[in-house]
């Protein structure tokens, strides 16, 4: 409700409501801001000593900034009316948010200031060679690394060997990106502003990405060990949840185990897939392959799902389920612990391994084929720019990884006297993943 003052002459004719919605009557005030913001920068920036972009992208940058601290909050109290005469907009306050707005406007002045400092710091010319010295830094790192291990020519190879089964994996790791960017600046090498060009926002230089790559993606980082919740083993005879903890922790250890999975449930029916009239097959295991899917969860872990089997699940077949699955959380694409280059060089090392003659092999490995393709994706059609058989390719390798994992675990002796260079690259990388090379 309004408070009109009083007045001395006749009152004209009261002005009709018009309904705004609270979120245009916020982008109205946003947009006064963001003027209010441009003209105080304008004033008091020096024309002569900046160029016309550099303005313009430190207005842009200040207005936002201050401009998004407008609140719907002080915004719901507004009443906008529309005069019949002049059908100009008109803003009624009342005394309380008249006070209300003095006070935001208090706030929006202290925020100006605070993000004023802080830009004119960071355009500051100690600022600028300190960051240009720690973007050369980074990327100069990275292109060793890259150089070093052979990446580019082992991601050319992937790609030739898997086709588009390799576009997801190299997108969702930002891979073939960071790639891009250190071309870019090798490229780009003879610019002195290459890290960092003074006319722009230090974020989005060349340099800028590529640093970033590399400290977050490039470079080993401490992984969060966090607790694994497990469900509904009190169904399964003869398992609780206790011993199958003493188990798994007996045969991985920590890292391997909380770094990569948030928890496993048992799910107490049977999973049958189909992909014709006469072969129904049963699913034992799945985990949640690591995509945009699991940006929509809080715990990017992946969970691991056991069904049933028709006759019942006993203790050893749940335990040997699980010793497959839990390596599909700890492969190339979904353990958190490995930097880009380890993702490569393990898609590349085992995928050369399958090619032997020699190598490992199980029926399950053998029996994969383009009909079991409906089986795995819950629909009948790849995407356009993946075949059938680069898909099954990948997918053979991908459960030749999980096999060998659990083979390792099962049967050490046996898998290093029948097939001892899976042994040995099998346990490079189980060490690798859970810490303890």
């Amino acid at each position: 409700m309004s408070i009109e003052k009083p007045s001395l002459i006749e009152s004209p004719p009261a002005p009709e409501k018009v309904e705004v919605k609270p979120e245009e009557l916020l982008d109205d005030e946003r947009e006064m801001l963001r003027q209010e913001v441009a003209e105080k920068i304008e004033q008091e920036e020096n024309p002569d000593k900046k160029s016309k972009m550099g303005r313009r992208l430190t207005v842009v940058v200040m207005a936002s900034l201050i401009a998004f601290g407008a609140t719907k909050e002080a915004a719901a109290g507004l009443e906008i009316t529309k005069s019949k005469e002049s059908g100009k907009k008109e803003r009624v306050l009342t005394k309380e948010e008249i006070a209300a707005s003095e006070e935001k406007k208090r706030e929006l002045d202290e925020k100006w200031e605070r993000a004023r400092k802080a830009i004119e710091e960071m355009k500051s010319p100690e600022k600028i060679e300190s960051m240009k010295r720690e973007y050369q830094g980074n990327y100069e790192k990275m292109k060793e690394i890259v150089d070093r291990e052979d990446i580019k020519e082992k991601v050319s190879w992937l790609k030739g060997r898997f086709g588009g089964a390799m576009g997801n994996f190299l997108s969702i790791h930002w891979i073939e990106r960071d790639l891009k960017s250190l071309d870019e600046i090798e490229q780009g090498k003879d610019n002195p502003d290459i890290f960092v060009a003074r006319d722009y926002p230090l974020a989005m230089t060349p340099g800028s990405k590529i640093s970033n790559a590399y400290q977050e993606r490039w470079t080993e980082k401490n992984v969060e060990l966090r607790d694994i919740q497990i469900r509904n083993l009190e169904l399964i005879p003869d398992l609780s949840e206790r011993e199958f903890r003493e188990v798994i922790l007996s045969k991985y250890g920590r890292r391997y185990l909380e770094s990569s999975i948030s928890e496993v449930v048992f799910v107490p029916e049977v999973r049958i897939l189909a992909h014709d009239q006469k072969i129904a097959k049963i699913i034992l295991g799945a985990v949640d392959t690591f995509g945009l899917n699991r940006y929509l969860k809080e715990d990017l872990r992946a969970d691991i799902k056991i069904y049933d089997l028709p006759e019942g699940m006993t203790k050893d077949e749940f335990i040997d389920v699980f010793l497959h699955e839990i390596n599909h959380s700890n492969d190339w694409n979904d353990n958190f612990d490995l930097t880009s280059a380890e993702r490569i060089n393990m898609l590349y090392e085992f995928a050369n391994r399958f090619d032997q003659e020699d190598r490992f092999r199980s029926d399950y490995i053998e029996g994969i084929n383009e009909k079991g393709i409906k089986d795995r994706l819950g629909r009948d059609e790849l995407s356009e720019d993946i075949s059938p058989g680069d898909f099954i390719k990948y997918i053979k390798v991908v459960e030749y990884w999980a096999e060998l994992g659990r083979e390792y675990i099962k049967n050490p002796d046996g898998l290093r006297q029948n097939h001892p260079k899976d042994h040995e690259l099998t346990e490079k990388w189980m060490k690798r993943l859970s810490g303890s090379e």
